[in-house]
């Protein structure tokens, strides 16, 4: 029989099953808070853009953990709890705000997974998981520039409809 662990510890497997969770729950905040932005906000443009290229996004990132799981045979453990988000922000720097930190949060869990990676001596998690740092990465870029250009937009007499309508310029994730 074959000894899961020379392969994957389930300590690591359990820690990439949680990196891969909190990406599935990023979307579902992304998807909040596109929603906030669309109705809330009249941002539908904004809104698309975020829903389409990084909501969209996040779930696929998702199943990278998954089929690292799979190809050391461990399977991913999805947990019971699915992060709510009911997208209740004063304006959409709040919401960006949010998914900013979400996005530092994952690359915490990176960080923690690479320690017990070090600690274990699994390179090939090290090598994994340091070519996913990119990934978030794009992820927590895109999240500064909305926040720091709009907050800048704002505070010279632009209305949220004024950066809706030039939202390319914003856009770094597929735009």
């Amino acid at each position: 029989m074959l000894d899961k662990n020379v392969l994957l510890s389930a300590s690591l497997s359990d820690k990439i099953s949680e990196i891969g969770n909190l990406f599935f729950n990023y979307n579902r905040i992304l998807d909040a808070g596109m929603d906030y932005l669309d109705i809330d906000c009249n941002m539908t443009k904004m809104s698309k853009y975020i829903h389409e290229k990084i909501a969209h996004k996040a779930p696929i990132d998702a199943d990278i953990y998954r089929d690292f799981n799979a190809r050391n045979s461990r399977r991913t453990n999805y947990g019971v709890d699915i992060l709510g988000n009911d997208a209740n922000y004063d304006s959409p720097l709040e919401f960006f705000a949010f998914a900013l930190a979400y996005s530092a949060k994952i690359m915490e869990a990176i960080y923690s997974t690479i320690e017990l990676a070090m600690t274990e001596r699994n390179h090939e998690v090290l090598q994994f998981l340091n070519s996913q740092i990119p990934v978030v990465s794009e992820y927590k870029t895109q999240f500064i520039l909305l926040y720091e250009k709009c907050e800048a937009n704002i505070k010279e007499g632009n209305t949220w409809q004024d950066i809706d309508h030039r939202w390319e310029d914003f856009a770094l994730m597929g735009g």
